[in-house]
C-alpha cells in the first residue's frame, strides 16, 4: 500500500533590534553623564547627522524555504512468484490379483414340462385327457415314480435284446415330445405295461392304427409272423392280430419269445396296441411272464372314451 507522509513547514520570524541611542538636538534621552566628567572633558559634540549616508537597510528577513516534499517511493511489487506445480506422482498401479474362478456347480437339469398328450399320473389312476385314456390300476399294481421311469428307459435302451436299435432309441428320446408318459408293474412282477408317447406332427391326421402296426414291423425289417432270431430273440416270433382293449376290439401285434436270462426258459408275451391323435401316437405295451392269459388283465384296466 502506497503510504502518504504530511510535511509541517513552519514559519520563524527573526527580528533584529538596533539601539540608536540618538534624538534630534543632540539630546540623549537614555543616558546621563557624570558631573565629573564633564569638568575633565569637553562634553562630546553630538555627532551632525551626514545628510548623504546611505540608510541602513532594515534587515530582510530571508525566506525560509517551503521545504521540498519527497516524494513517497512507490512500493515496488515483489512479483508473486508462481507457485512451483510438484508434480503428481503417477500412481502406482497395483496388480490385480486375477480372481480365482470357483467351480460352477453344473446346473441341475430341470425336467421339461410334460405335453398334454403324455397324460398325467395321480395315486392308482392314469389319466390322458389327449387321447381320452384312463387305467385305473387293479389291486397289487403300482406305478412308477419319474426317476424309476428314467431307468426304466435306460435299461431299455440298454437291453441286449434291442442291440443294433440303440441309436434309433436315442434318437426316439432325444425328439422334443417324445417319451415314457407312464409305467406300472404287479407285486409279483409278472405283469408290467408302459405307455409311450410319439410326436408324429402332420402324419397323425392321415395314418391309422393299422399303419402303425405296418411301421412297426418295418423299422424291426420283418415280414408279418417274421421270426426274430436275427434280432437277439431265438425262436421268437412277432405277427399282427386283434385284440380286446379297453373294451373293444383293436388291431395290434403279439411278440412271443423266450426269455433265458435267469438261467430257466420262461415263456414271453407283448401284446402292442396302437391309439392315434391328430398330431401323437400312443403305443401300449403289455407284458406277461409265463401265460398269455394276463394280457387281457391287463387290457381289462384301460377305459376309452371319444374324445372329438
Amino acid at each position: 500500500m502506497k503510504m502518504k507522509r504530511t510535511v509541517a513547514l513552519l514559519a520563524a520570524l527573526a527580528a533584529l533590534s538596533c539601539l540608536a541611542g540618538c534624538a534630534v538636538n543632540g539630546q540623549y534621552d537614555a543616558l546621563s553623564v557624570p558631573e565629573d566628567a564633564v569638568e575633565e572633558k569637553a562634553p562630546a559634540k553630538a555627532a551632525e547627522p551626514d545628510v548623504f549616508a546611505e540608510p541602513t537597510p532594515e534587515p530582510t528577513a530571508e525566506p525560509t524555504p517551503e521545504p521540498t516534499a519527497e516524494p513517497t517511493p512507490e512500493p515496488t511489487a515483489e512479483p508473486t512468484p508462481e507457485p512451483t506445480a510438484e508434480p503428481t506422482p503417477e500412481p502406482t498401479a497395483e496388480p490385480t490379483p486375477e480372481p480365482t474362478a470357483e467351480p460352477t456347480p453344473e446346473p441341475t437339469p430341470k425336467p421339461s414340462p410334460r405335453p398334454a398328450a403324455w397324460g398325467s399320473v395321480k395315486g392308482d389312476e392314469y389319466t390322458n385327457r389327449y387321447f381320452g385314456l384312463t387305467c385305473a390300476l387293479a389291486k397289487g399294481w403300482t406305478f412308477l415314480t419319474d426317476e424309476q421311469l428314467d431307468q426304466h428307459v435306460e435299461g431299455a435302451v440298454e437291453d441286449p435284446a434291442l442291440e443294433g436299435f440303440e441309436d434309433d432309441m436315442q434318437l426316439f428320446l432325444a425328439s422334443d415330445g417324445n417319451g415314457c408318459a407312464a409305467a406300472a408293474v404287479s407285486d409279483d412282477s409278472l405283469l408290467s405295461f408302459n405307455v409311450v408317447v410319439e410326436a408324429l406332427g402332420s402324419w397323425g391326421k392321415y395314418i391309422t392304427d393299422e399303419d402303425m402296426c405296418a411301421i412297426a414291423l418295418h423299422q424291426l425289417g420283418v415280414e408279418d409272423g417274421g421270426d426274430l432270431t436275427d434280432l437277439g430273440l431265438p425262436g421268437g416270433v412277432i405277427e399282427r392280430n386283434t385284440v380286446s382293449f379297453a373294451g373293444e376290439d383293436r388291431p395290434g401285434l403279439l411278440l412271443r419269445f423266450t426269455d433265458s436270462s435267469l438261467g430257466i426258459d420262461v415263456p414271453m408275451y407283448m401284446q402292442f396296441v396302437y391309439i392315434l391323435g391328430d398330431e401323437y401316437a400312443m403305443q401300449i405295451t403289455m407284458s406277461s411272464s409265463f401265460d398269455q392269459d394276463g394280457l387281457a388283465d391287463i387290457a381289462d384296466m384301460f377305459s376309452l372314451e371319444e374324445t372329438k
